[in-house]
């Protein structure tokens, strides 16, 4: 089954997004029944992590279904069977106690898609669901207040502002010391204070946190300094204020994305940073994003999870990337050493060097790691969120 999931996973019509996360993956062979081996072209430090990508499907469910039915009805590896619904709606999830952990408590799970937030808060408060994720920030003290739980984790995501300093030339981002004011200009605790309520944690100044390979101990977050911001633009010839720059806007994205992209607005307008903010459908984004026509700013929400590994975001970085932001040839050796590099010291040593060069030359705004909130009714145990934006159900109880 394994080797039949790499080479689907390789396969050119699969498709697959995750094929990118394995890119030195040839192909597999069984050895016996409890060991397969992985084919390379070249070594790869990030391997051994990156196998957490590789899902296992069941091979004749899938061949006799057929991938878009497979879609419809899919199989997994997990505590719950697929029993009815589709991925955008509404669906029902049944306990499968053959689960090599043992079987999960709650035998039947409603899985309902409400993307308003206070639609999903009204629902919980009538009684109508015990879970909701993505819980609105200023709701907290209130539906605490009335007896209901709050749980949280600190994702394993960063929200980041892209300056992109490559298409049609860079414009005013091509010059290093822009992309520094534009980070001195930006006051994350203020953004972490008033919209999340201080749930989630403000950047220090590089991609991941603490708990992922690669994170540098010595790098750390840039102060709010609007007249350092100032000076660094005037260094840059641009004292008296920037060309139009373009603000790529989204809005339900990511939670608060509309209301951050207008705070980093305001706050580079005040040191003369001229931006203007292009509101557009998730559609009309990602065919900017995957057409390289995405200039200006963007806010995007970059994970490492669930390999825990600086690669997974600073790969976006290299020159070569597609859709290009940044190009730093220092930076390119740096992360292919890295990629090659299969000692895992010296790796996540070249994976922190690599975090001070992108603190030192920035590719955009080191923002914040944004909280997954969730709020719960009474009759709900056992609930434990995840780092990696999973719900996790396994051990959940509920009360009559």
């Amino acid at each position: 089954m394994v080797k039949w999931n790499v080479e689907r996973i390789l396969h050119p019509d699969t498709k697959a997004p995750i094929r990118d996360r394995i890119p030195t993956v040839t192909g597999a062979e069984v050895v016996d029944a409890q060991t397969v081996n992985l084919l390379n072209s070249s070594p790869s430090g990030l391997l051994p992590r990156a196998l957490a990508v590789i899902f296992q499907i069941p091979p004749g469910y899938y061949q006799a279904k057929g991938a878009t039915e497979f879609v419809r009805q899919p199989v997994g590896t997990g505590p719950f069977r697929f029993a009815a619904g589709t991925p955008a709606d509404n669906q029902t999830l049944e306990a499968f106690d053959r689960y090599w952990e043992g079987g999960p408590q709650l035998r039947q799970v409603f899985m309902r898609v409400m993307k308003e937030d206070g639609a999903r808060v009204a629902a919980l408060e009538a009684g109508d669901v015990d879970v909701i994720q993505n819980l609105p920030p200023d709701q907290i003290k209130r539906l605490q207040g009335a007896g209901y739980q709050v749980a949280w984790d600190l994702m394993a995501r960063q929200h980041f502002c892209v300056a992109n300093s490559v298409l049609d030339g860079g414009g005013p981002f091509k010059d290093p010391r822009v992309r520094l004011a534009l980070n001195y200009a930006v006051d994350k605790d203020a953004i972490l204070s008033r919209l999340f309520f201080g749930y989630g944690k403000v950047a220090d100044g590089q991609f991941v946190d603490a708990r992922a390979v690669g994170y540098n101990r010595t790098v750390k977050a840039f102060p709010f300094d609007p007249k350092k911001a100032r000076e660094l633009l005037a260094a840059a010839g641009l004292a008296g204020g920037t060309p139009p720059v373009t603000f790529w806007a989204t809005q339900g994205v990511y939670p608060k994305d509309k209301e951050t992209i207008e705070a980093i607005a305001g706050y580079l307008g005040d040191v003369g940073v001229n931006v203007q903010i292009n509101q557009v459908e998730w559609a009309r984004f990602t065919e900017a994003y995957y057409g390289s026509k995405m200039n200006g700013l963007n806010l995007q929400g970059w994970n490492y999870f669930p390999v825990m590994d600086a690669d997974f975001i600073i790969t976006h970085y290299k020159s070569s990337n597609k859709p290009p932001w940044y190009a730093s040839e220092k930076f390119d050796e740096l992360y292919r050493r890295s990629t090659v590099t299969t000692d895992p010291g010296a790796r996540a040593q070249l994976l922190a060097e690599a975090q001070q060069l992108l603190h030192d030359d920035p590719p955009g705004i080191y923002l914040l790691h944004p909280p997954d909130l969730f709020a719960l009714s009474r009759k709900v145990q056992g609930f434990k969120p995840r780092w990696d934006a999973t719900i996790p159900l396994l051990g959940v109880t509920k009360t009559a």
